[in-house]
């Protein structure tokens, strides 16, 4: 609890520093709580997948559910690249917003792919194509020959054409 009022207070570090033990698998919770909180993070993996709008309305109040239930969860990577991923699919600001904070934060290379993937998306929802392309490139540089990078290539061309 006191972690999720230093999150809401803005005191990222503090709540990290709070929460260091308190890693994926480690956290304090019951094993049940432990199986709700795994089988959120899959439902949320999956629903970020979806174009379906009535999924991401789900996604929405498992994400914002999830949150209030567990709020360490604002500090595992896995949960908020997907909850991300969500909130672009549905063109939310919260979007954009969340992903500058999280490329921040520790995680592991997938994660970083996915979230920039994201900022591409967000960047094409927004009609800013130049802007959409150098986020691209940094996807690029990461990992030129991933599945983030060939998508986010396409979706670059699918909006040149669609904008000629």
């Amino acid at each position: 609890l006191q972690a999720g009022a230093l999150l809401a207070e803005g005191k990222r570090e503090e709540a990290k520093a709070l929460l260091i033990k308190l890693h994926r698998g480690g956290w304090p919770l019951s094993d049940e709580e432990q199986e709700s909180v795994e089988q959120a993070r899959m439902r949320i993996r999956r629903l970020s997948r979806t174009m379906d709008a009535n999924d991401h309305s789900y996604g929405v109040r498992l994400i914002k559910s999830s949150l209030v239930a567990h709020p360490m969860l604002r500090l595992d990577p896995e949960f908020m690249v997907s909850a991300i991923a969500v909130y672009a699919t549905l063109g939310d600001a919260r979007a954009a917003i969340l992903a500058e904070q999280m490329l921040q934060a520790d995680m592991n290379e997938s994660q970083r792919r996915t979230l920039i993937m994201t900022q591409v998306k967000i960047k094409l929802n927004e009609g800013d194509l130049p802007a959409a392309g150098k986020v691209y490139q940094k996807l690029k540089k990461l990992a030129p020959q991933s599945d983030e990078t060939i998508e986010a290539r396409e979706l670059i061309k699918a909006a040149v054409i669609k904008g000629k």
